[in-house]
């Protein structure tokens, strides 16, 4: 339940390195750890900015105080008879009412963030039980009526959030395995990546039907997506990164510096100047999207499988090994 702040300067010459002084440098703010020494596999900030919610090896969801760096409150998963091993990932409601977990074990919790209590449980209707039930992935639509939900078992889910009823399976992706989902900002469009096809698939939502079929000019597994704030770009990240006109579905960049691994988690600041990138070669890094170029890079203990910015952009949050860590960009 610690916060561990440190000094800015240091970190900087230890951890950080930018390439121009001009450019947004990330300064260490605060290492969280809740002190049980679990795996953190996911993070993601509230609509309002206000708290931080990180997911791991547990059976809780640890949210955090962002202004006082403090660790507010553990909900804990109900029981269910076969309690999850493990949060794969998080996202808010864009009214921040709603707080949905991807599990481990198959399923989908959705939290009630005023009371931090258990609202339902949604259940995937192709999980196996006995483990490789992973919901990978998780997204709400920009509107809130819709959930949809990466799984490594069964087609991609589509949830109706009111009436917690799967609405739509979409199938298309070849051998499952979809670690990625994101809407496109105007919700028209859900953008779905699979490890084991090797490709990314944009769908209609209104229709539930696929529109495009992305292949990167690399083979290798999709472990990330992002939409730009305006919806013009798609980000897909794999041994290194895709950027794709949304409209064109042609490539617009390929961004590389992440040495080994997979680029496990992408994320767009909000005014869509930056992109975050995690991977496992235990870095996070930052690019400039006006230039398509690397600068910043920000070595870590371990792989780091999620990054997200928090909504006004000043601070940027990452999940590797046991620990959170809050980044402040400052030019």
């Amino acid at each position: 339940m610690t916060a561990c702040s440190s000094n800015p300067k240091r970190e900087l010459s230890s951890l950080a390195r930018p390439s121009t002084r001009s450019e947004p440098v990330p300064e260490l703010s605060a290492t969280l750890n809740s002190g049980d020494n679990v795996r953190v596999f996911t993070v993601a900030f509230s609509p309002n900015g206000e708290t931080l919610a990180s997911g791991g090896i547990r059976k809780t969801v640890d949210l955090w105080d962002v202004k006082t760096k403090t660790l507010t409150a553990s909900p804990t998963f109900i029981e269910t008879g076969e309690q999850p091993l493990a949060v794969q990932s998080l996202a808010y409601s864009p009214s921040g009412s709603t707080l949905a977990s991807g599990n481990s074990d198959g399923t989908i919790t959705l939290w009630d963030v005023g009371t931090r209590k258990t609202m339902a449980i949604l259940t995937n209707p192709e999980r196996l039980g006995g483990g490789n039930d992973e919901i990978w992935s998780v997204a709400f639509s920009p509107d809130g009526a819709l959930l949809a939900s990466g799984n490594n078992i069964g087609p991609v889910g589509l949830w109706d959030v009111a009436s917690q009823r799967r609405v739509a399976a979409l199938k298309g992706h070849r051998g499952d395995y979809v670690k990625a989902v994101t809407f496109s900002p105007d919700g028209a469009l859900l953008a779905t990546a699979s490890a084991a096809d090797y490709t990314v698939r944009f769908w209609d939502v209104a229709s539930r039907r696929e529109t495009a079929t992305l292949k990167p000019p690399f083979t290798g597994s999709i472990g990330s997506l992002a939409f730009s704030p305006d919806g013009a770009m798609l980000a897909s990240g794999a041994g290194a990164i895709t950027l794709w006109d949304a409209s064109s579905r042609k490539v617009v960049a390929i961004l590389k510096g992440h040495t080994s691994g997979l680029v496990m988690s992408l994320a767009f600041s909000p005014d869509g100047s930056l992109l975050a990138s995690g991977g496992g070669d235990k870095t996070v890094r930052l690019w400039d999207l006006s230039k398509k170029k690397e600068i910043a890079t920000i070595p870590q203990n371990d792989w780091v499988s999620s990054v997200k910015f928090s909504p006004d952009g000043k601070l940027l949050a990452s999940g590797s090994q046991y620990d959170v860590r809050l980044w402040r960009l400052k030019t």
